[in-house]
């Protein structure tokens, strides 16, 4: 159990933030995986609400299908952690190239997390995304 005045489980919980975002850089689905719990519920601003990461990942898939590129840049990051229990929010500003026509759609997001340290590292049980801002097109 932490108190929250381990530093290595902010470390941690913030890995967990950008491992999200390379992970879907890279279409990497093992190391998309490693960020959630099996049961992890989303809710998506405008892509719907999910109770499990596999439909998560389905939508992912068939979302970063459409881009030939997409980089995701995570920052100002706030973490507290109670025990095992932690809650972070960031932003993060996603840039998304259009395969073959190289339109690019620009959006600015705040992720709201909550957290749980399992056998495996910390996991992310809950994730609700609210986008702030967005240019290009809506595809």
């Amino acid at each position: 159990m932490s108190d929250g005045t381990n530093p290595q489980d902010w470390v941690d919980v913030a890995d967990v933030l950008a491992r999200y975002g390379q992970a879907l850089d890279d279409k990497d689905w093992a190391m998309l995986s490693s960020c959630f719990v099996p049961d992890a519920t989303f809710d998506y601003a405008g892509s719907g609400r999910y109770n499990n990461y596999a439909d998560f990942e389905e939508l992912a898939r068939v979302t970063l299908g459409r881009y030939s590129s997409t980089q995701h840049l995570v920052g100002s990051i706030r973490i507290t952690i109670d025990g095992d229990i932690g809650e972070a929010h960031c932003y993060a500003q996603a840039a998304h190239v259009m395969d073959g026509i190289g339109d690019m759609r620009i959006t600015g997001t705040s992720y709201y997390d909550t957290l749980r340290r399992t056998p495996d590292g910390w996991r992310i049980v809950s994730r609700r995304l609210v986008r702030l801002w967005g240019d290009g097109p809506q595809r």
